[in-house]
């Protein structure tokens, strides 16, 4: 058994396991845990692609996705929702780091090496989700925690990643949409009309604006 087939072997009989029991579901190198609202929290194994049978290193991605953010934007792309999240796309990403130790510089990638050292690999991996990469996804899965955080400078910095591709305005908006019609909704959209795009590319601002017209669709 080589390097790749003991990363393998410890993904599904180690950590697999002890994420689903946290709530995950999934299997082999990406899991899903969805909040009450059908957001989605995502972690990601990703191998190397300079790996080797006798060598592997592995990065850790964490992602999450907001579902009305996927409905949006598949409404303006013209294109189905995806059954699940990628793990590339979503309002968040981060990628979780090593336990700093001797000889080891907190960077962000895994080294599993030839796999020797699997056991202990898979129990410090496990650690250092349950420790670090859990907590904050559970942090932006709170809808009233991300609500209240929204319009912080930048979006709110959770664990070495920041809410990427909308605008505060937009992402208020967003959220305020599966609430229900209200006054509060209103003015959000309101807000999110006035605000200027001028300096944005293309693309970036489409988006925004299509985030108000959805939820407009949406409501109507």
């Amino acid at each position: 058994m080589d390097a790749r087939d003991r990363f393998r072997d410890m993904l599904r009989t180690v950590v697999g396991p002890a994420l689903r029991a946290e709530g995950f579901s999934g299997s082999g190198s990406t899991w899903h845990r969805r909040n009450s609202w059908g957001d989605w929290g995502v972690v990601g194994m990703q191998k190397s692609a300079y790996g080797s049978a006798n060598d592997v290193v592995a990065y850790v991605n964490l992602s999450v996705d907001l579902e009305p953010e996927r409905q949006s934007r598949s409404w303006l792309e013209e294109r189905p929702v995806p059954r699940l999240p990628s793990g590339s796309s979503g309002i968040w990403h981060a990628r979780l780091a090593p336990p700093e130790a001797p000889g080891r510089t907190r960077l962000d990638r895994w080294d599993f090496g030839d796999g020797s050292d699997a056991e202990s690999f898979a129990a410090e991996l496990v650690d250092t989700l349950r420790v670090e990469a859990l907590p904050a996804l559970d942090r932006l899965l709170d809808r009233e925690e991300l609500f209240r955080n929204t319009y912080r400078a930048g979006g709110p910095e959770i664990f070495g990643g920041a809410l990427l591709g909308y605008e505060p305005e937009a992402l208020a908006v967003l959220l305020l949409s599966d609430r229900g019609p209200s006054q509060e909704l209103i003015r959000a959209l309101t807000t999110l009309d006035e605000l200027d795009l001028s300096h944005e590319d293309e693309t970036y601002a489409a988006r925004q604006r299509g985030v108000a017209n959805w939820v407009r669709e949406r409501s109507a």
